[in-house]
């Protein structure tokens, strides 16, 4: 069975606030200072007719510098792995290749 998801948008009132400590101290990974929520929202979720909301928190690092190194740091990583996934593709789809031109008896 499949499930019909859907969501939606709704209001940012009073689910946190921006500059807010957390209170689990939520670090930084590379100065270690404490992180503070930049941006807080709430989605209403619909799944197979049953509604859910769903909490989000933006967390950031309170020095900027800081934070736009570690957004560089994660954007290389992002490229890094879709790199690796698309060149998995490739060698998934050349070995499928490989086998139905075996099958066929085809030779290279």
């Amino acid at each position: 069975m499949t499930a019909d998801l859907t969501t939606e948008a709704i209001s940012v009132k009073n689910v946190g606030k921006p500059g807010q400590k957390n209170m689990t101290q939520n670090l930084c990974s590379r100065c270690g200072k404490p992180r503070i929520v930049a941006k807080a929202w709430k989605e209403k979720v619909i799944c197979d007719g049953k509604v859910t909301y769903v909490e989000y928190t933006q967390m950031v690092c309170p020095d900027k510098e800081c934070q736009s190194a570690l957004e560089k740091q994660l954007q290389a990583q992002l490229v890094n792995r879709q790199r690796i996934e698309k060149n998995k593709l490739e060698r998934d789809l050349a070995h499928k290749q490989k086998m139905v031109d075996l099958r066929l008896g085809k030779k290279k």
